[in-house]
């Protein structure tokens, strides 16, 4: 399912990725009655993939009161398990909350790795301990450890793209340079090193980037006044 578009994290690239692993965990893992992906990013954490409002809605409530087994994983690194949500000491506000909407236990399965987005799989289910289960548990940690191998190849391919249009705007401002150049070479006579000393000094006068200067040029046939 994709987030309500209310600003929790729909629109995040990985959410079409992290909706599929929160519906894979949903039906693999027994005992889930919903799961979800927490992300921790700025401004604040968000849920860009879920299965089951109830994932939905327990994320948001640890969202608000800024803490909950899902942050602390996400945040911390490791795994954290309530077994019984009327009981846990921790996070009481949430746990009462997740308790009162029928989550009696959960599993939040870091996702963190060096160098990559800080994030949990969060598991919700309807009976006290469903968690404890050792073959639950492995089921989750191989179900995480998708999650944790995508999300690492997403944040490369993100870095590749960001990367490649920092290379295509370098080559079009230098592309618009080159074109404001030849004009102040073939109207004032001169060298193209002359050309664009001219440039920089008027981009260092007017307080503008070299391309905006030269863009202008190009544009208008004319250099910005100082």
């Amino acid at each position: 399912m994709s987030v309500p578009a209310d600003g929790s994290g729909g629109s995040h690239v990985a959410g079409p990725f992290l909706t599929s692993i929160s519906d894979l965990a949903a039906t693999v893992v027994p005992g889930v009655l919903a799961a979800s992906v927490t992300l921790v990013a700025e401004p604040g954490p968000v849920t860009p993939g879920f299965a089951g409002q109830l994932a939905w809605e327990l994320d948001q409530q640890q969202y608000r009161l800024g803490g909950g087994p899902c942050l602390a994983a996400a945040v911390g690194g490791e795994d954290v398990d309530v077994v019984d949500a009327r009981t846990d000491p921790r996070w009481r506000a949430y746990a009462a909350a997740a308790a009162a909407r029928g989550s009696l236990s959960s599993l939040s399965v870091s996702l963190t790795t060096v160098g990559g987005p800080q994030a949990a799989l969060n598991l919700y289910a309807g009976e006290v301990g469903a968690f404890t289960d050792p073959g639950a548990r492995r089921v989750a940690a191989r179900v995480a450890e998708t999650a944790a191998a995508g999300l690492g190849a997403l944040r490369g391919a993100e870095r590749a793209t960001a990367r490649a249009e920092g290379l295509e705007r370098a080559m079009d401002s230098r592309a618009v340079i080159e074109q404001a150049k030849g004009i102040l070479m073939e109207r004032r006579r001169v060298t193209a090193a002359a050309a664009f000393e001219l440039l920089t000094t008027v981009s260092q006068h007017t307080n503008r980037k070299l391309r905006d200067v030269a863009t202008q040029l190009v544009e208008t046939g004319e250099l910005p006044s100082s």
